[in-house]
């Protein structure tokens, strides 16, 4: 499946102290969704949480929900852990 169009959001700094870091943000992105059943008009909104522990890594997580006009919805969660060098 792919999809695009103009995001629009907000991001903003949670936590900021003794070597952690939280973030967050949320967005809406209209735009098209496409996949087997072709082009779909599509309303997507979105979280993603961050923290970033000092010199260490990273851990996220981030969900979102799709209104596919004349299609079904989707709903998706995931989440990522990475190293800070």
């Amino acid at each position: 499946m792919v999809g695009g169009g103009v995001r629009i959001g907000l991001g903003v700094r949670i936590c900021d102290g003794a070597g952690v870091i939280c973030e967050g943000s949320v967005f809406f992105q209209p735009g098209f969704a496409a996949g087997l059943t072709g082009p779909r008009f599509d309303l997507h909104a979105g979280l993603s949480l961050r923290l970033i522990l000092g010199q260490l890594g990273l851990l996220s997580i981030d969900g979102g929900y799709s209104l596919l006009i004349e299609g079904n919805s989707i709903v998706h969660l995931g989440g990522t852990a990475g190293l800070v060098f």
